[in-house]
């Protein structure tokens, strides 16, 4: 859950870079077509970030619900070795 966080907190981050970028583009463009080309160039750029924490969030869930379902098999299967070793 930690990692989960700290992919989410990242992505935060590049959200807040993008914006920053994009006010900076719209501020420095010196015509319509420049501040175009720029702001899509920024766009396609937090899109590949955004995919890239997107599937790093989908890898740690998965890791944790293996963790999660290994840890319940370890649980759920000591019963039944007592009641096995009491008949």
């Amino acid at each position: 859950m930690d990692r989960i966080a700290r992919v989410q907190y990242a992505a935060a981050g590049d959200l807040l870079e993008s914006s920053l970028a994009h006010a900076h583009v719209a501020l420095e463009a010196k015509s319509p077509g420049d501040y175009l080309a720029k702001s899509t160039e920024l766009g396609a750029k937090l899109g590949e970030k955004l995919r890239t924490r997107t599937q790093e969030i989908v890898t740690a869930t998965a890791e944790g619900q293996g963790s999660v379902t290994r840890t319940a098999g370890d649980v759920g299967s000591k019963p039944g070795e007592s009641a096995k070793k009491v008949a």
